[in-house]
């Protein structure tokens, strides 16, 4: 961030955002003065707290009261971070038990995993899951089920496994199609999806006669079965404790924007293009208020990070709840949680 604050400044300002993220009450000058550890009077700290008030970092709610940051004064506190905090020892021990030694479903893994950031958290846990476009081929088959008809299964490296039935204009043999299918998981093994579709397009648009008309059937029937599915994948988002925003009392107070913030949960586009916004980053990403650019969230902030296998996005991981988090913790519950996602999905130890 740019804003050129003082030592003293900044001082001040991060005493009231960590006083008013732990206690949701209005700081004064007294309680600054007190626990900012600079050694200045009450009349020293107000002055300084209207200085930062000009400057649209804090703000009087009431008259009578102490003063609360603003969004601008949030992004100044998680940009102060440089480094990500060390998670805690309780949190290390409950992620560390709550961890399976490898994958079995990753669809059950990516529930679970948001099942605990929620439950560590007290706040939404959310999990995107991968694009099809972004899977990395391991091995794709071919069985037939009937003289039209073959099932399509692709196995991805982190384990998933996808089917689509697929009708044919001809009768193939089985031996024909385990042919196939051993020709393209050894031409397109190690591949994403993404990249295999343009592959494919372009290699069924040669019409050369060097081309072997088994692998041009085999593309052909590979790009029947999961071409298309590839072209509109956008993937999803697991939303798990939501009901944890009702438990915020700066939220309680407010029926409309409790309402704005459920139609939010509910139209998940919004969040696949915010959780979207954290694949082309290895680090963690903070979206804070206006920032998510979701309305209905104004309110909130947003931790994420991506899960990768190897140098490869694959979705992203991230905690949701009231601005007045804490954002040292949560940074670190998603930034070990998605490292530790990484490992599990290439088969590492964790």
């Amino acid at each position: 961030m740019a804003l050129a604050l003082s030592e003293r400044q900044r001082t001040v300002l991060i005493t009231i955002v960590q006083h008013y993220i732990l206690t949701g009450d209005p700081v004064g000058s007294r309680t600054v003065a007190r626990k900012c550890g600079l050694n200045l009077s009450p009349a020293t700290i107000r002055n300084v707290m209207a200085d930062l008030e000009e400057m649209g970092l804090i703000t009087q709610p009431h008259a009578s009261a102490g003063r609360v940051p603003t969004d601008l004064a949030y992004r100044y506190y998680v940009d102060s971070l440089t480094s990500i905090p060390q998670l805690q020892t309780n949190d290390l021990e409950a992620l560390t038990q709550s961890v399976p030694s490898e994958v079995e479903r990753i669809e059950s893994l990516l529930e679970h995993t948001s099942l605990l950031l929620s439950q560590l958290s007290q706040h939404a846990g959310l999990v995107f899951t991968p694009r099809l476009s972004t899977i990395v081929l391991k091995q794709v088959t071919f069985t037939r089920l009937k003289s039209t008809q073959v099932l399509a299964v692709l196995v991805s490296e982190a384990g998933t496994t996808h089917t689509k039935a697929v009708k044919l204009d001809e009768d193939l043999s089985q031996d024909t199609l385990t042919e196939m299918g051993n020709f393209l998981t050894s031409e397109l093994e190690g591949l994403s999806l993404s990249e295999i579709r343009s592959k494919v397009l372009e290699q069924m648009a040669e019409e050369k006669a060097e081309y072997d008309a088994l692998f041009q059937r085999a593309m052909a029937l590979y790009d029947q079965a999961f071409g298309q599915e590839v072209d509109e994948s956008t993937g999803e988002v697991i939303v798990e404790g939501a009901s944890n925003i009702l438990n915020s009392p700066e939220l309680q107070r407010d029926i409309e924007k409790m309402r704005a913030i459920f139609e939010a949960f509910e139209d998940k586009s919004r969040l696949v293009r915010l959780l979207d916004r954290c694949l082309s980053s290895e680090d963690i990403c903070v979206f804070i208020g206006e920032e998510s650019e979701i309305k209905g969230l104004d309110d909130l902030s947003v931790v994420s990070q991506s899960y990768r296998v190897g140098d490869r996005p694959m979705g992203a991981v991230g905690i949701m709840g009231p601005k007045r988090m804490e954002y040292a913790r949560v940074m670190a519950l998603v930034d070990y949680t998605a490292n530790t996602l990484s490992r599990l999905l290439a088969g590492e130890p964790v």
